[in-house]
Formats: structure tokens, C-alpha cells, sequence
């Protein structure tokens, strides 16, 4: 008997302006070319009475492995209060600022509760949405991390890990037993919980700075087979690279994409 899953990873494609619904997981040919332009033969998928995308054939043979949801709406046509209804669940107000999925899950399944992972529990590939507070009411150490850059990049280095010009790791394990030393006395003297926190800051920050844990955002450790496959831009690297932190056992990650919204002319129509 199959018993449900409990879901230990999330990885969130936030896809600005993303192919439509008709273009993608529910095509509709029989409402006529004003609605599916061109794409008019979805393909059977390996579930019974399901049927997807033309385009989407290798992911039609899939269709055991995942769910589709086909009821979410919204009336909002505005770019910045729609994004914030998808990344929070919640309609825009002036009484309360909602945090995002993946601010939530770092408060639930984080540091506060037993996390011991040696990065983030909320990792943004690779630029945070820019259009509303990612941890709304909830405290800023629930923000997510974001690496910025480009995973595609031979040169991509996580903004904030990458070591100064001539600072090796022995320097700065160096640096950081001379902090402790000095620190020491001022603990002694002071019992403060500040003091607890600021430790728990430091070893965080070490800890991906010199922890295998930071090997997670080294694509070069991958076969290029690997990262062929993947698609060698920055949305098939950046799936890639969340795998890896999946792999590491982050709790969310976001990848944040917006290259689609075209608005007219989507099939070259004259």
C-alpha cells in the first residue's frame, strides 16, 4: 500500500511572465486557435486522462512522479501585487506585509528548529524578486540567501564566500582563533545573550566560508555530460546547482527566472 511522501526539499521555479498554462500543462485545442495557437496536439501522458504540451514529451512520461494543480487563479494584472500574491499566497493590503514560501519554511524547518545544515535554510538563486519584502512581518534572519551571479559563468563565485585577494584558509582560521582569544575575556565578564548570538553568527559564517558545505556551489565538480544535459545557460545551470544544495539537504530554494513575458507576438502572428 503506498503511503504519502513527506517532502524533505523544495525547489521553486518563480517564472516572470512563464509560458501560459495553454502552452505548458493544460492545453485546451478544442477552444480553438484564439486560445492554443499553434499548439493543437497535446501528447497522452503516462497517466491515464492526462494529456500536456506537445512540447513536454519526455516530461509526459513522467507524469506518475508529479501533480498538477489546475485551479489557482487571480484577478490582479498588476506585475508587482501578482508576484506578491504567487510568492506569499496572500492578496495585497495595507494592514499586513505576508512573508514568501520560502521565508516560512525557514522559520519552520530552520535554525530555530534543529536545522544543522551548514548553509541556509532559504537559498534565492540567484537575485531576489525585487518587488515586495521577502520575510514580511517575520524577522530578517528568515531572509533568504542569494548568490547572484551566473551558474553558466566558469568564473561564478557565491557573492559574500569568495575569499579576498591573497587570504587563504589557513589566514583566516588564523584570524578567526585570534578573535576568539580576544573575545574570551569580554565573555568572561559579560554573560549577555548577545554574546551567544554573535557566536552562533560567527560559526554559521565560517562554517561556509571553510566547510565542505560551500563545495555545493562548485559546478566544476560536475561531468560536463552532466551539465550538458542540464542546458548550458543560467536556468540549466541554476537547476542544476539546486539540486546540489538539495543535496545538501537546504530546506528551499528559489530559482528566480524572467526572460518570458513578451505580451504580443508569442507566435510570430502578424
Amino acid at each position: 500500500q503506498a503511503k504519502d511522501g513527506k517532502a524533505k526539499s523544495v525547489i521553486q521555479f518563480f517564472m516572470l511572465g512563464g509560458p501560459t498554462h495553454l502552452d505548458t500543462w493544460d492545453p485546451k485545442p478544442e477552444a480553438g486557435e484564439d486560445y492554443c495557437g499553434p499548439l493543437k496536439n497535446p501528447v497522452q501522458t503516462n497517466v491515464p486522462g492526462i494529456r500536456i504540451s506537445e512540447l513536454l514529451p519526455l516530461t509526459a512520461k513522467q507524469a506518475d512522479k508529479f501533480s498538477i494543480i489546475r485551479s489557482i487563479t487571480h484577478q490582479d494584472g498588476g506585475h508587482e501585487t501578482a508576484a506578491y500574491t504567487v510568492a506569499t499566497g496572500a492578496l495585497p493590503s495595507g494592514e499586513m506585509v505576508y512573508p514568501s514560501m520560502g521565508a516560512v519554511v525557514s522559520l519552520k524547518k530552520g535554525y530555530d528548529a534543529g536545522y544543522q545544515g551548514g548553509l541556509p535554510p532559504y537559498i534565492t538563486l540567484t537575485s531576489p524578486l525585487p518587488w515586495f519584502s521577502d520575510t514580511g512581518f517575520l524577522e530578517s534572519k528568515y531572509q533568504t540567501f542569494c548568490t547572484y551571479g551566473d551558474p553558466n559563468d566558469n568564473a561564478f563565485r557565491v557573492q559574500g564566500l569568495a575569499m579576498a585577494g591573497g587570504l587563504t584558509d589557513k589566514r583566516l582560521e588564523d584570524r578567526r582563533t585570534l578573535l576568539q582569544s580576544v573575545d574570551t575575556l569580554a565573555k568572561q565578564m559579560d554573560k549577555e545573550p548577545a554574546f551567544q548570538k554573535i557566536d552562533s553568527f560567527h560559526q554559521k559564517a565560517y562554517g561556509m566560508v571553510l566547510g565542505d558545505a560551500k563545495k555545493a556551489f562548485d559546478l566544476s565538480q560536475e561531468k560536463n555530460e552532466v551539465r550538458e544535459k542540464y542546458g548550458r545557460n543560467f536556468f540549466g545551470q541554476s537547476c542544476l546547482l539546486a539540486r546540489r544544495l538539495v543535496e545538501q539537504g537546504v530546506p528551499f530554494i528559489t530559482i528566480n527566472w524572467g526572460v518570458w513575458d513578451t505580451h504580443t507576438d508569442n507566435f510570430g502572428a502578424m
